[in-house]
């Protein structure tokens, strides 16, 4: 048993061979590390849970958390959830997403965390982005709400 961390937002991927070769292999990067091969993915594809982003299930996520991923032109929409025990999250937004990605705004969310953080390609990393629960788990205290901000609908400069 574990907890989860959810992942969702955009990026625009490169317009390239790698990324086309991505979106045919549905972002199994074991059978794209396959045939295509790249130093960047191939280290990845070892990386255990890599195939949760973007396909991994959203689980203990809110309700507004829709499971899923699709591409319309070169734009990744996606949202998955994962146990990131060994900060698989931080590796991808870290090594991978700047390799196959030229901008993009993400929304991660631990499972216990009353607040998601925004991880954007020209905004850095904001704390505090979005409300996730009304109440403190432990105290039952209110918790203070956040203006909601839809992290699909962020430009990507």
């Amino acid at each position: 048993m574990g907890m989860y961390t959810g992942l969702r937002g955009r990026i625009l991927l490169k317009a390239n061979e790698l990324t086309s070769v991505l979106i045919e292999k549905d972002f199994q990067w074991e059978q794209v590390a396959s045939v295509y091969f790249d130093e960047t993915v191939s280290a990845w594809a070892n990386v255990g849970r890599c195939n949760f982003i973007p396909n991994g299930a959203v689980c203990y996520m809110p309700a507004n958390w829709s499971e899923g991923w699709s591409v319309e032109g070169n734009v990744l929409f996606f949202t998955c959830s994962l146990k990131n025990y060994n900060n698989e999250i931080e590796t991808f937004i870290t090594y991978v997403l700047p390799h196959i990605a030229e901008a993009w705004n993400l929304e991660k969310l631990y499972e216990e965390s009353p607040y998601s953080t925004l991880i954007s390609s020209h905004q850095g990393q904001v704390d505090n982005f979005n409300s996730c629960k009304y109440y403190d788990d432990y105290t039952g205290e209110k918790l203070e709400q956040l203006p909601y901000t839809d992290v699909f609908s962020l430009e990507l400069n």
